[in-house]
């Protein structure tokens, strides 16, 4: 029993110990939204947030600090793939069939460089108020 009890404690660590933490900030946050009828730029509030990226399953859970939440923007995972063989690096991220994100989403991010972009929602053309199209670019650093 003890035997098995240590293999699953080291295993969850292992787990643990093959996530990368990433902490990431905006550099710049904005969306299209219909306005008097007219497709107007809005900008939003830079975000910081974390993400634990497993590289072993190509996936990561990406955390918003609570005061900057949004329904849209509750902890999520996301699940990516590598579309350019020649690109390894460049991932290619959705909300993952068990994620809490409510709203379409991609996430595009550079293993190497850090660099991302997000892109959320939906676009409407038929009213106006909640159909922004939010887009999010910045810096992720990693953290050893």
């Amino acid at each position: 029993m003890k035997i098995n009890t240590l293999l699953l404690l080291s295993l969850f660590l292992m787990q643990n110990a093959i996530a990368e933490v990433y902490y990431c900030v905006d550099t710049d946050a904005f969306a299209f939204e219909i306005i008097d009828g007219r497709w107007q730029q809005i900008h939003f509030e830079r975000r910081k947030f974390k993400i634990d990226f497993d590289a072993s399953k190509k996936s990561f859970l990406l955390h918003i600090k609570k005061e900057l939440q949004h329904p849209m923007y509750l902890p999520s995972r996301y699940d990516c793939n590598i579309p350019f063989d020649f690109v390894p690096e460049q991932l290619s991220c959705i909300p993952s069939i068990h994620s809490r994100v409510i709203s379409p989403s991609t996430f595009s991010f550079n293993t190497e460089t850090g660099h991302y972009v997000k892109f959320s929602g939906t676009v409407s053309t038929t009213y106006e108020g909640d159909s922004s199209t939010p887009v999010q670019f910045g810096q992720c650093e990693k953290f050893d």
